[in-house]
Formats: C-alpha cells, sequence, structure tokens
C-alpha cells in the first residue's frame, strides 16, 4: 500500500486501498492526522484484489476518520474493497466499474441505499455496475475518469478551511446518530467554536480583499 502526496502536501493519494489486511490501511492513514497540513485523502480503489473485509468496526472507524475520504472506484472491484469504500465520506466510480457487494443488510450500506437498492442487489446477487451503482446511492457521481474526479473533489476540499471541513465531517456522523433537535444544537456548537478562528478571519479578509484565503488550520 502505497501514500502519495500532492507537492504541498495538502492531498494524499492512498494506492491499494483495498488490498491486504484492514490494519495496513489503517497504518497509512492514522499519521496523516497530525495537524492540518493534510486536508483529504484519495483512496484508489481500482482493479482492486481481495483484501480483508474491515467489518463494522473498520467501516466507522473510516466514517469518523477527521480527514475528508474519497474513493476511486474503477475496473473490477471485490466485495471485500467495497466494503472498506462504503466507509468513505465521497464515491465515485468510472463507467468501467464492475463491482461486488454482499446484498446483506449491514448499518452502513442501509445507510446509503434505499429500500429498493437492497432489492436491486438482491435481485443481481450484489453485482453492480456503474448506472446500478449511482443509482441505488453507493457512489455520488460516474466519470470518464474516477481517479481524475477524485483528485478534483479533494482539491476542492483541500482549498477550505481545514478545521471547518473536519467539523462538518463531524457533525455528519455525530448527527445521523442523534435526534434532530440534539444533531442540530451540535452543529450550531460547531459553528460557534468556528467564529474564534484565525481561520475565519482569514476568510473574510480574503473576500473583503478579493485574494484566495492562505487556510492554515488556525
Amino acid at each position: 500500500m502505497d501514500v502519495e502526496f500532492s507537492a504541498d502536501g495538502q492531498v494524499a493519494v492512498i494506492r491499494g486501498a483495498g488490498g491486504g489486511p484492514f490494519r495496513h490501511l489503517q497504518e497509512a492513514l492514522a499519521p496523516l492526522t497530525d495537524g492540518y497540513t493534510l486536508r483529504a485523502a484519495v483512496l484508489d480503489f481500482s482493479d482492486s484484489a481481495d483484501g480483508e473485509h474491515p467489518g463494522e468496526a473498520g467501516q466507522r472507524w473510516l466514517e469518523r476518520f477527521p480527514v475528508p475520504l474519497i474513493a476511486a472506484l474503477s475496473g473490477s472491484v471485490s466485495n471485500l474493497s467495497m466494503a472498506r469504500a462504503l466507509g468513505c465520506d465521497i464515491r465515485v466510480a468510472s463507467a468501467t466499474l464492475d463491482a461486488r457487494l454482499a446484498p446483506t443488510a449491514s448499518r452502513r450500506t442501509l445507510s446509503l441505499v434505499r429500500e429498493s437498492g437492497i432489492v436491486s442487489l438482491l435481485e443481481t446477487r450484489g453485482e453492480v455496475d456503474a448506472s446500478l451503482a449511482v443509482k441505488i446511492g453507493l457512489v455520488s457521481a460516474v466519470v470518464e475518469d474516477a481517479m481524475v474526479e477524485a483528485l478534483r473533489l479533494a482539491r476542492v476540499i483541500a482549498s477550505r478551511g481545514p478545521i471547518a471541513e473536519r467539523f462538518a465531517k463531524e457533525s455528519v456522523w455525530r448527527g445521523l446518530e442523534m435526534p434532530l433537535s440534539q444533531a442540530l444544537r451540535f452543529e450550531t456548537d460547531l459553528t460557534i467554536l468556528l467564529q474564534s478562528t484565525k481561520d475565519r478571519a482569514e476568510g473574510v479578509a480574503a473576500f473583503v480583499e478579493k485574494r484566495t484565503p492562505a487556510f492554515k488550520g488556525d
């Protein structure tokens, strides 16, 4: 499993994210949360060989990983690799996607797929192409080149305030497990915290001065 970084260190690409023991993926990702230099990570699941299933605990670990995770899916992707990709925040697929997904009602699958999608998975015995994946909500988009699109999205995320991006991700996964009123209160609390950051002041100054903001994670 290889880790590559953009020139500014704000975007990481994890090659071979679907293969090997799940702990290897965790070991590749865990050090990337040191500070706010890294803004987004792209996980490459193209033509993934079978690796270890992450299980519910592993999927939760990916969901709650502080840095936004984007999965790039293309070619033949195994059931075990798809289980890892489902833990990512955004999934984009190439039209060449030919994947397998165990048609079971796991917590993560149910959170992403509508009831009709589960029925479709049962009908296809878990075989998923790009058109079905986007139809039932397993991926957010089907594009010509999944990696190119994943990197584009990562750069968009990297251009924004890193504290705000991490808070946004946390508000989603925590909010989904809270009653609506409590989730809205939690979101408001995070918004108030963001008002005190130097990045917030930098964003306002950059807007007034009509320049690109230089966020530092302060």
